[in-house]
């Protein structure tokens, strides 16, 4: 019987699984760490899809990372294919925003077309570069502070406003800035949502690929004001809500985040059903114990009633005053040393710490004692000419006018082209309103580049064209990508790109470029890192949030570093910061903290340069059992 499927699920699981109170009946879930909220989800889709026998088509789930997307695919098409059931789209916004704007590509007047979403080496070294040319700034952080403000514009709505161009810090940038897009075809990757955002409100051609008539969130704390609104929009065009979250786990304030948004998801949804998980599975008494008295300090958050299961052990809980860092990482060490012997593995083991700069002298001790620890691995490829080049290879393969794909091929390659060449070609391009690839050929027929310049460059375009002409005509993707790895990538780095690309074209079924450098546009935030297989982890406060280890050892629990110099509000993100990373332990929770930092970790927090360190105000009445590490 299909019911078999929910027989595990507890009483509070099973209402909020089973809920059912007709169209428009929306639902908030309030779940805490460990709770089952991902199993909840899981069922729930099932439950729709297997009993009440809605469309899969007829559901959308969003979550906040590619890694939640990516689990929940996994278990839910375990049942559905059984039943020949095609999966529903499940997706993180920003894939979902880049899905529905390359589906009404041609209604997207505010964005140049084709939809080009520059990468991070693109941003890096060309976007940043030549806006610090076209403002005259001194310093690219002067430039990076202008586009993080544009992309926070979006992200809390301030674009919205009347007066947003007059008023941003440098409005000549914001010119800049669109002359350069124009020049280029860009889109960056921080406006995907509120380009949605602004389509769903303002174009009445602009429609989505389907009409889902359930919509299932996970993580709704951490939906700032632009994901909220497109929320509110979806629901207005008749989808019935189902969100999940925790306010309690709201800690993106810096990209405006605010646990206001589920706590008053009743009020704006008066038709709604409150749903709570209240058994944590994960944490053992103390550690389940302390976590809260951490949470309880925020006098607005939402009560849920939450208590640890009846089978969990005491656990532990404690923390460890040290001299300085140094001490610190000796105290570390001997600690996990000590619980590998007892039977524990790397993989049981996460140091947590609000900034990776805390991890300096904790690596090198952890090595010494040959202890193999990593942190996160962003991406081996994420600065590597090699790589961006045979990126821009395939790019100009699926469209030669590919403008930014042309520039960083000739900004990669050893080919003479430099500076000087790039400025002059990007002022015809300003100058004539045209784009860099049009420029280009313009000032190549009319012979107006300097021959100083033109030589090295009319080469390096005969190459790079000959090359794609070669691409074009072999039989399928692997041979392409098997030609442009022997040709670019340097010997060392081949294994990792063959299986890289390998993998990917495994997961999208990826059968051209065009299908490949689709499945390659990553719009995920930069929390979700891997670390090296056989490793201990570790991570950065916020990178663990999801994640569930036996032992956690949280590092510079300082009120230097957590607050640090956040204020007000920010402030409740930094408790919430240190209410996740302690509830991410199952056994064993051990938090460090220093009488002084010297060195270059002094600089870390408040106060930089200060050494004295003291105990974050987020514990310091919790009457934790404290040990003074010898």
């Amino acid at each position: 019987m299909q019911d078999e499927l929910y027989s595990d699920l507890s009483e509070n699981q099973k209402v909020a699984v089973f809920h059912d109170k007709g169209d428009k009946g929306h639902a908030r879930l309030l779940a805490g760490p460990g709770t089952g909220k991902t199993k909840v989800i899981t069922n729930r889709v099932l439950w729709l899809c297997l009993n009440k026998k809605v469309d899969p088509k007829d559901i959308l789930v969003l979550t906040f990372t590619r890694l939640a997307a990516q689990q929940l695919k996994d278990e839910i098409s375990k049942e559905l294919e059984e039943k020949s059931l095609e999966l529903p789209n499940i997706a993180t916004l920003h894939s979902f925003a880049l899905h529905q704007i390359l589906y009404n590509q041609h209604n997207v007047s505010s964005l140049p077309a084709p939809l080009r979403i520059a990468d991070d080496w693109e941003e890096r070294h060309i976007i940043d570069e030549d806006l610090k040319t076209l403002l005259g700034c001194q310093n690219i952080k002067d430039v990076k502070k202008l586009v993080q403000q544009l992309s926070a514009d979006w992200e809390n709505l301030r674009a919205d406003q009347q007066s947003w161009e007059e008023e941003f810090p440098d409005p000549k940038f914001i010119g800049a800035w669109q002359l350069h897009r124009a020049t280029y075809g860009i889109t960056l990757r921080s406006e995907l949502v509120y380009q949605l955002k602004k389509a769903l409100k303002t174009s009445g051609n602009f429609k989505l690929d389907h009409d889902y008539k359930h919509i299932i969130i996970d993580e709704y704390q951490d939906f700032n004001p632009c994901d909220l609104a497109i929320v509110y929009e979806l629901e207005r065009r008749g989808s019935t809500l189902f969100v999940a979250g925790d306010d309690d786990q709201s800690i993106y304030g810096f990209r405006f985040a605010d646990p206001e948004g589920i706590r008053r998801f009743t009020d704006i949804f008066a038709n709604t059903t409150d749903l709570n998980l209240e058994t944590c599975y994960r944490c053992d008494k103390s550690i389940f114990r302390y976590s809260e008295l951490v949470a309880s300090l925020d006098p607005k958050r939402l009560p849920k009633g939450t208590k640890p299961r009846d089978t969990a052990g005491d656990g532990l809980v404690e923390l460890i005053r040290c001299k300085n860092q140094d001490h610190e990482a000796k105290v570390i060490t001997g600690l996990i040393k000590k619980m590998l012997g007892e039977g524990l593995t790397n993989k049981d083991i996460v140091i947590l710490m609000r900034s990776s700069k805390l991890s300096t002298s904790i690596l090198p001790t952890l090595e010494t004692e040959g202890l193999h620890a990593s942190l996160p691995v962003e991406s081996e490829f994420d600065d590597s000419s090699e790589f961006q080049a045979l990126l821009s290879y395939l790019r100009l393969c699926v469209n030669p006018e590919d403008s930014l794909a042309l520039r960083a091929l000739l900004q990669c390659e050893r080919n003479g082209v430099g500076e000087e060449c790039f400025k002059k070609l990007n002022d015809l391009a300003y100058n004539g309103h045209k784009t860099f690839k049009a420029a280009l050929d313009d000032a190549r027929k009319a012979g107006v580049i300097d021959t100083r310049f033109s030589k090295s460059l009319y080469a390096a375009l005969d190459v790079i064209s000959s090359q794609i002409n070669s691409l074009k005509a072999m039989p399928d993707l692997n041979t392409q990508l098997e030609t442009l790895i022997h040709l670019l990538i340097s010997e060392g780095l081949r294994e990792k790109v063959k299986k890289f690309f390998d993998n990917q074209i495994a997961k999208s079924s990826a059968t051209n470029p065009e299908e490949l450098l689709k499945s390659l546009i990553s719009v995920s935030d930069k929390e979700e890192q891997d670390v090296p297989e056989g490793c201990i982890s570790v991570l950065t406060m916020h990178q663990a949030k999801g994640l569930t280890f036996s032992v956690a050892v949280i590092v510079g629990v300082e009120d230097e570093i957590i607050p640090g110099r956040q204020e007000g509000e920010f402030e409740g993100d930094e408790r919430r910061l240190l209410y996740v990373s302690m509830t991410r332990a199952k056994n064993k929770l051990y938090m460090t903290y220093c009488d002084k930092r010297t060195g270059q970790q002094s600089y870390t927090g408040r106060d930089p340069g200060s050494r004295a360190r003291s105990l974050t105000r987020f514990l310091a009445d919790a009457k934790l059992p404290l040990s003074v590490a010898n």
